[in-house]
């Protein structure tokens, strides 16, 4: 008995038991000629078609944080990934975002917001607090005197009529039987 040994084409296997016939590759993996096996692509690649011969790295925005993938998976919001080939996606750091999948950059948070690290969206900065800048982590708390509203970037002075005694503090009115004739009180 002659037994004939079946090589086959680059992108297919040797179907197992009969070892007479030849298929494609399923997507997510590749042969290469005469390999007769499969083999799944790496950590961040990935190969669309059956009868692949090679993978191609995930682009820029998406990963493959597992083996053998037909497709990459965006990044979610709050992470990005700037380069192609990777197999997980970078949290955005505090003060930045993505507000949607797939970027390859985090945005800077306008003044008056803050965000803490791998966030999807900006917080205003509550009352009494103020970002002044753009791309912060924190608010910092209004002086004594000064207030502000939610989400603003400046602190303005208690008008006439009210105070702030405490840093982060809301501008009360003067308790009854004071008077408080000037600003920023």
């Amino acid at each position: 008995v002659v037994i004939a040994l079946i090589q086959c084409a680059a992108g297919q296997y040797l179907v197992k038991p009969t070892n007479t016939t030849c298929a494609p590759c399923p997507a997510g993996y590749i042969s290469s000629f005469a390999d007769n096996v499969c083999t799944p692509c790496g950590l961040g690649q990935y190969s669309p078609k059956p009868g692949s011969t090679f993978c191609s790295s995930c682009p820029a925005g998406t990963k493959a944080s597992t083996a053998g993938l037909s497709s990459c998976d965006n990044c979610p919001s709050g992470t990005f990934s700037a380069s192609s080939g990777l197999s997980l996606c970078t949290n955005c750091s505090a003060g930045t975002i993505t507000s949607s999948a797939g970027l390859t950059s985090c945005n800077s948070c306008p003044p008056g917001t803050f965000s803490s690290s791998g966030s999807s969206l900006c917080s205003n900065c509550p009352a009494g607090t103020i970002a002044s800048s753009s791309g912060l982590s924190i608010c910092t708390n209004c002086p004594p005197g000064r207030s502000s509203s939610s989400g603003l970037s400046s602190c303005s002075s208690c008008p006439a009529g009210t105070y702030s005694s405490s840093p982060g503090s809301l501008c009360r009115n003067c308790p009854l039987g004071t008077y408080c004739v000037e600003t920023g009180l």
